[in-house]
């Protein structure tokens, strides 16, 4: 009779401590990181390719681009007409890396290239797409 008095003093504490690690799961999973997670997105640049090229994000949540540049020569990360203008890194020198913080308020589909003189003719091009 006492063991089970002791072990229903025990229900609460083990409970909670149940509730606890539950909490913190959900909130390390909701949460977006670095790495190319939730808002956050490193783009290699190599000559005159970006990798990942394509990049949808969600409308009014700022946004981190990195550009790693592995290239042999500057390269920059630039979206081209976002919300009426052009965001970018700016140039980014080989073996180098640099980034932009934005938040795209307009759906839509807009270009990404570099626009360093024929880089994006060569193939540097992507697309940002906001919904």
């Amino acid at each position: 009779m006492q063991n089970r008095r002791a072990r229903m003093k025990q229900l609460p504490l083990v409970l909670g401590l149940i509730a606890v690690a539950l909490f913190a799961t959900v909130l390390s999973v909701g949460c977006g990181g670095g790495g190319g997670g939730g808002n956050s997105f490193t783009v290699k640049g190599t000559d005159y390719k970006f990798d990942p090229a394509d990049i949808t994000v969600q409308s009014g949540q700022k946004v981190t681009v990195t550009l790693q540049n592995n290239g042999s020569v500057a390269h920059n990360w630039t979206v081209l007409d976002l919300d009426g203008k052009d965001v970018g890194t700016g140039d980014v020198e080989p073996r180098q890396k640099k980034s932009v913080e934005f938040t795209a308020t307009k759906a839509g589909t807009y270009t990404i290239e570099c626009t360093v003189p024929g880089h994006a003719d060569a193939g540097m091009k992507g697309t940002l797409t906001v919904r």
